[in-house]
């Protein structure tokens, strides 16, 4: 059974979209839906529920990592020799770190900005025209 979300399955780079995931991210992202084919995915509050089509339980993609690989070899496999570890929350399974994230100390992470856009003090993310961040 697919969760208990109630929500309509939509294609990854739609979630992608929907969740403003940075394009760095979605980039570094594209072969997963080549190696690990979806059913489809959710958009919830925190994070994009990435249903598998094997009988894995579903990947969570948050902003910076995503969460629930099977093994470490499944993420080399699919991303390279990329910065990943252990899951503390989903136990036995493995995170991959995206390029893009809030877990490396401010200035380590790479971001673009307009001269019109300035970044949250809070989470990094640029900030609307009005000033207000669309994410805290």
């Amino acid at each position: 059974m697919i969760g208990d979300e109630n929500q309509k399955l939509i294609p990854f780079i739609e979630a992608l979209q929907l969740k403003k995931i940075p394009l760095t991210n979605q980039q570094f992202l594209e072969p997963l839906s080549k190696e690990i084919p979806a059913l489809g995915c959710t958009v919830l509050d925190t994070y994009i529920k990435y249903f598998r089509e094997d009988s894995f339980a579903p990947l969570e993609i948050h902003y910076g990592y995503t969460n629930g690989f099977q093994s470490e070899t499944e993420v080399t496999d699919i991303f390279g020799d990329v910065e990943r570890s252990e899951s503390t929350r989903i136990k036995g399974t493995w995170v991959v770190h995206h390029p893009e994230n809030k877990i490396r100390d401010s200035g380590a992470t790479k971001t673009t900005q307009t001269t019109e856009q300035n970044p949250c003090s809070e989470c990094g993310m640029l900030l609307s025209q009005t000033g207000v961040c669309d994410y805290c």
